[in-house]
């Protein structure tokens, strides 16, 4: 159960959710709920807000939360991988809705001595209120692979849905509740940065499967979770680079010699000095053509100083610096400024990076029985050094399902089209899962 001192009490959900549409043509993620209601809860337990949204009832949430549950002993298979099956079940809470405010359910400035699902959760909340925060500055260091400006957008797009759905369903198991943000960022995460950062949270959930603890974690047990994960980032993309997320993450994640921990405190104040240190060396790490591109351009690498800013805001939390936690605007569609965030008035050269491809390419392929992930990258990656098919590839793992796998593949190319009819000689099913093309020029 809860680590939380006894006079802490969560702030209660129930009472506070409102999912409401962002536009007049999205679908609420409360229709689907209301309608499997029909017949069972009686219709004077539905009410209406205002602004047209529907105000969840207490009985139409518990409904929600006990369909969760049910289905969490498939959240990872035998061999400790993502079930896709669950993932397929979680697309129908990926919608957009907001929150009519933001619970508070875990107090990270006590003496945390274990993690449960509670914790878990607002750690995951914290992560991602500093990482919006800081989404304009993000977008604008960004430079490698390619200086679209967009690496914070995709990194906030990869856990803005997951962390709100788990607010909407919240679990006191640390392991229901890592599982199921894998499972949505798996489906949310987009670009080079969101697909590596969807690969950290995935690893993170198996971390936690493989530790044999379903219910909590000890602090000392939280940092092997997040070590191991750590040394798999490398697999995150097929050719991994110096001075990125993927080397920040593998290094600082490496916590086996910081230890022991007695409190949540001291792993996040050791992670957070980890982190931040290592960030400061990709300028000198990170190598184009001979040329330290960063150091160029005055910068330090856009994914890194990301994932950097998801652990800071879990250590801000921690010392009840974090308002942005409790920000109602958290999780409401919003346009993008680009001058938002501390250090977005930097003079940054993106001039040091080009790409001779147009595209940003994205599919999810749910894959034939005895093809996995390496297939797909081996030969995507042959494809393109021999036939200039892209370059920035990255590819996240997914789940088992009677002996074939889900992955979800990024590449920068010019031929769209010939991306995805090489995929679809790996897919179960006669289309690709999901697509995405993006102009980049």
């Amino acid at each position: 159960m809860s680590s939380i001192t006894s006079d802490f009490k969560p702030t209660p959900l129930v009472e506070e959710v409102v999912l409401q549409n962002d536009d007049s043509d999205d679908d609420e993620i409360s229709d689907d709920i209301l309608e499997s209601l029909a017949g069972t809860i009686a219709s004077s337990s539905i009410t209406k807000s205002v602004g047209g949204g529907r105000r969840v009832s207490r009985a139409s949430l518990r409904w929600f939360q006990e369909q969760t549950a049910e289905h969490t002993a498939f959240l990872i298979t035998g061999d400790g991988k993502l079930s896709d099956d669950y993932i397929l079940k979680r697309q129908s809470v990926n919608r957009p809705a907001t929150l009519k405010s933001i619970p508070r359910l875990a107090d990270l400035s006590t003496d945390i001595t274990s993690i449960d699902g509670w914790v878990l959760t607002q750690l995951f909340l914290s992560g991602f209120a500093k990482l919006a925060k800081q989404t304009g500055e993000l977008n604008k260091i960004n430079v490698f692979p390619i200086a679209d400006g967009d690496t914070g957008a995709n990194m906030k797009v990869c856990l803005k849905l997951p962390v709100r759905n788990l607010l909407l369903s919240p679990s006191d198991s640390v392991l229901t509740v890592a599982s199921n943000l894998a499972a949505d960022v798996l489906l949310n995460g987009q670009g080079n940065s969101g697909t590596i950062l969807s690969h950290f949270f995935v690893s993170f959930a198996e971390e936690i499967k493989a530790s044999g603890q379903t219910e909590t974690l000890t602090i000392d047990e939280l940092a092997d979770c997040i070590t191991k994960t750590g040394a798999k980032m490398m697999d995150a993309v097929p050719d991994p680079v110096e001075g990125t997320m993927v080397s920040v993450a593998r290094d600082c994640c490496n916590l086996s010699g910081e230890g022991p921990f007695t409190h949540l405190k001291d792993l996040l104040n050791a992670w957070t000095a980890k982190a931040k240190n290592e960030l400061a060396k990709t300028p000198d790490e990170l190598m184009v053509n001979g040329v330290k591109v960063l150091e160029k351009a005055g910068v330090v690498d856009s994914g890194a100083q990301g994932f950097v800013y998801i652990i800071e805001g879990m250590h801000l939390a921690s010392q009840q610096l974090l308002p942005e936690a409790s920000d109602i605007n958290l999780f409401r569609r919003a346009t993008i400024d680009t001058d938002e965030g501390v250090g977005a008035d930097v003079d940054v050269d993106h001039t040091v990076t080009d790409t001779a491809y147009q595209f940003c390419t994205e599919a999810v392929v749910l894959l034939k029985d005895g093809v996995n992930k390496a297939t797909v990258v081996d030969f995507i990656s042959k494809v393109a050094a021999e036939e200039g098919l892209g370059d920035s590839i990255a590819c996240v793992g997914g789940p088992d399902k009677q002996g074939g796998n889900m992955v979800k593949l990024h590449i920068h190319s010019n031929e769209c089209e010939r991306v995805f009819d090489h995929l679809k000689q790996f897919s179960r099913e006669p289309i690709l899962r999901k697509v995405k093309v993006e102009d980049m020029h």
